[in-house]
């Protein structure tokens, strides 16, 4: 008997390949099972197949009666490897088979055993998943089949699923839900880490974002959608709770569609804002990081972007292009003129929000003073402001309470800053406006202190009465312009399936 001089723990580095083997004389040695899938894999591939064998199984004959195959019933013989370019031993005797390689080796034919002296062979035959035109390998370098096995098993589930994805939206907004109602649904920090860590676990859910917005939360994701999927992604975004009219979900086209309204600033509050833009590109860079979406989604926003730019564009005429800030100052104004001493003014949050209200402010009212106060950034002053910006900590803000007329509240936060606590003392007649979602002001209290006013999101939508346009005619502005690029959805899908949209 012949022994291999390797033990079977030895592994070869490889370099993937794959070979065109299409109308190319192609020989296996051997008739069993393991030369049966050889002879399978080769027929995939176009190859003209022969297999020298006295016996051959079921499989082979029935190859064999089809043309498919050209059997030559006897033992090899070393003539046989004439005009071959690849060769398969797959006898159960390992001198034939070393003999066969050691040939093969002389004629410089590229040859694989199928036993223990594959490490002196030329090439190994992976784990093949073919999907439609899509072809995956998985080796081990010889030395773990059944792991490559469990990976093959895995990426087929994955591809079959991959091969039936959409793009789809679930989410509820100011649209659905009343603040009150919504605030709950919103995440940040470690819930928003453990929704994300608990979505990507979920098979069908290719890439994803999770955008968290003053006036939303939804999932944006490629996926195969099916009912257990979208009950799973309710239970973790904690919709399970609602009705159905009280968040939405849509797919394919429609979610490409509502992905270049929202980015287009028409289903935000104040229809035709511009942050949530920013917010999108924000998010999208984020969840790219964390490896919780990649080119798919990537590309998705870049188209999304380009087509809300002509939304934009087209419903210019139609919109004030107001955002929130531009509300407060009007609120806050309006306020103001009926006084005849400038008000003690405080903002809190130095980010995006924060800094535009201070920079509308400063420039509206060229006396005012304000007091800015930050958490972790501490915003850079430039000196001909210094004596107009005082900058406080955080933990003054019970302090600043007490002296403000206007407190606008701009932070971003899993739960109120200012609260019912009776270290918050308010002056009387005093306003505070919570620009945040979760709310940083614990609405309450206008309930047990008197003669306050607070605002949220909500309250200044009903000051300003927001509605400026139909907004029916700006989402069918929306529709006309997608689908009058509809190739750019449909090359999306074509990219993750590999079928037309």
């Amino acid at each position: 008997m012949y022994l291999s001089r390797y033990n079977s723990d030895q592994k070869r580095p490889i370099f993937p390949v794959c070979l065109l083997l299409e109308n190319k004389s192609c020989l296996v040695v051997g008739g069993g099972k393991i030369a049966t899938r050889k002879v399978s894999l080769l027929i995939q591939a176009s190859a003209q197949v022969t297999v020298i064998a006295p016996q051959i199984s079921d499989e082979l004959i029935a190859l064999s009666e089809s043309h498919s195959i050209t059997h030559i019933n006897r033992q090899f013989i070393d003539s046989d490897l004439n005009n071959h370019k690849l060769v398969y031993c797959a006898t159960n005797d390992k001198g034939v088979n070393q003999h066969i390689l050691d040939l093969c080796k002389q004629k410089g034919i590229l040859c694989c055993s199928i036993d223990s002296g594959w490490i002196d062979g030329d090439f190994l035959t992976p784990a093949v998943i073919r999907c439609d035109d899509l072809t995956v390998s998985v080796s081990t370098g010889g030395r773990a089949c059944r792991r490559s096995r469990l990976v093959k098993a895995s990426l087929s589930k994955h591809l079959s699923l991959l091969n039936n994805s959409t793009l789809a939206v679930i989410g509820t907004s100011h649209l659905e839900l009343p603040t009150e109602r919504r605030e709950h649904l919103h995440c940040s920090g470690d819930d928003y880490q453990s929704k994300t860590n608990m979505i990507r676990q979920i098979w069908g859910v290719h890439e994803f974002v999770l955008l968290n917005t003053c006036n939303r939360i939804e999932l944006i994701f490629s996926g195969c959608v099916t009912t257990e999927l979208l009950h799973l992604l309710k239970k973790i975004l904690n919709f399970d709770s609602l009705q159905d009219n009280e968040y939405y979900f849509k797919q394919g086209i429609q979610a490409f569609e509502h992905g270049v309204a929202l980015c287009g600033g028409l289903l935000s509050q104040l229809a035709g804002e511009n942050h949530i833009t920013a917010q999108m590109k924000e998010t999208v860079a984020a969840s790219i990081e964390s490896s919780c979406a990649g080119t798919i989604m990537q590309e998705w926003f870049s188209s999304t972007l380009h087509l809300s730019r002509e939304v934009r564009q087209a419903t210019s005429q139609l919109l004030r292009n107001e955002e929130y800030e531009d509300v407060a100052l009007k609120f806050i104004q309006c306020e103001m003129s009926s006084r005849t001493i400038s008000p003690a003014i405080a903002i809190i949050g130095t980010g995006v929000v924060g800094s535009s209200m201070m920079n509308m402010l400063l420039t509206a009212f060229p006396e005012l003073i304000c007091e800015w106060i930050y958490h972790s950034r501490k915003p850079d002053i430039p000196s001909e402001l210094q004596n107009r910006v005082k900058v406080s900590q955080f933990e003054k803000l019970p302090e600043v309470s007490k002296k403000s007329d206007i407190i606008i509240s701009a932070i971003r936060t899993d739960n109120p800053v200012i609260t019912n606590d009776n270290r918050f003392v308010f002056k009387s007649g005093s306003i505070l406006i919570d620009l945040s979602l979760p709310r940083s002001i614990d609405p309450g209290i206008k309930d047990t202190t008197e003669n306050i006013t607070v605002l949220d999101l909500d309250g200044l939508n009903k000051w300003y009465r927001i509605e400026q346009v139909n907004r029916d005619d700006l989402l069918s502005i929306c529709n006309r312009i997608v689908h009058a690029n509809r190739d750019i959805y449909d090359k999306l899908i074509t990219s993750i399936t590999g079928r037309n949209s």
